[in-house]
């Protein structure tokens, strides 16, 4: 990734990754922004998760989330980040406390350098450090063990309950 881009963090949820892909190659090449990073990970519900980094200015990520969300195959599609994203952002996560054990959390963890923060009875805390393309990976990683929520510093709440409402 080029030094003095903007990145943008988006989330969408399909129900064809090929297709789905295919089109919004097709949106990001009609808007003159490049795809940086690009996730896929299959969801419980059958849907197919894209995490993609896009690089761009506001005004078209903006754009490309009002229009990608017309596509037909892309069930939703969410601007995780509300600002472009800097080279290093800590990822605050939660996930369900009884989707996994602390030694499976903690492998996980270990895997993409992330470290358990704390647990209660509903939720294991977990940080993570690095680039938007390590963050992404790891929240794909993640996944399958249920989000409760997710923040990046300084950047944006992600909508967590309409990511999962819209694959559950």
């Amino acid at each position: 990734m080029e030094k003095n881009k903007n990145l943008f963090l988006m989330s969408l949820l399909v129900t064809d990754a090929a297709d789905a892909l295919s089109r919004f190659c097709g949106v990001l090449g009609r808007w003159g922004c490049p795809l940086e990073s690009m996730h896929l990970t299959a969801d419980r519900s059958g849907l197919q998760r894209l995490t993609v980094i896009v690089g761009g200015d506001a005004h078209r990520v903006d754009r490309i989330v009002q229009q990608t969300a017309r596509l037909c195959t892309v069930r939703s599609v969410s601007l995780l980040s509300a600002r472009p994203l800097s080279s290093d952002e800590t990822l605050h996560l939660s996930l369900q406390a009884d989707s996994l054990s602390h030694a499976a959390a903690s492998r996980l963890c270990a895997s993409h350098g992330a470290m358990i923060c704390g647990r209660t009875e509903d939720a294991l805390l977990i940080e993570m450090t690095g680039d938007p393309a390590s963050l992404a990976l790891f929240l794909d990683a993640a996944a399958p063990y249920g989000i409760v929520g997710a923040s990046v510093s300084n950047v944006s709440t992600f909508p967590v309950e309409e990511m999962l409402r819209a694959a559950f």
